[in-house]
């Protein structure tokens, strides 16, 4: 049998790091109920693989989709941001992958 495609989907859902949020003060005409903020303009998706997870004997990798926001474009990424990369667990929030 060859290798098949997986849809998008098969790669399980994206872990996104929480943004710092900006509070945005509106003038009193456009203010609406709640809290408004801006996100940090730059949004980033990377996908990281790695090494089998020990539950799932028959994928040949594990893969992690993470999502993040950032100020600037590239480097360097925000050391709050590179502190939750940090957090992750990746056994509870990668998915088995196969080609």
């Amino acid at each position: 049998m060859g290798a098949h495609y997986r849809h998008p989907e098969g790669y399980g859902k994206p872990y996104v790091i929480e943004p710092i949020e900006t509070l945005l003060e509106l003038p009193e005409t456009h203010r609406r109920s709640g809290t408004t903020a801006a996100l940090p303009s730059i949004t980033c998706i990377a996908g990281f693989m790695s090494d089998v997870l020990p539950y799932d004997a028959e994928s040949i990798a594990s893969v992690l989709r993470v999502i993040w926001f950032q100020g600037d474009f590239a480097f360097p990424i925000d050391p709050y941001v590179l502190s939750q990369f940090a957090a992750i667990e990746r056994e509870k929030h990668a998915v088995g992958w196969l080609p």
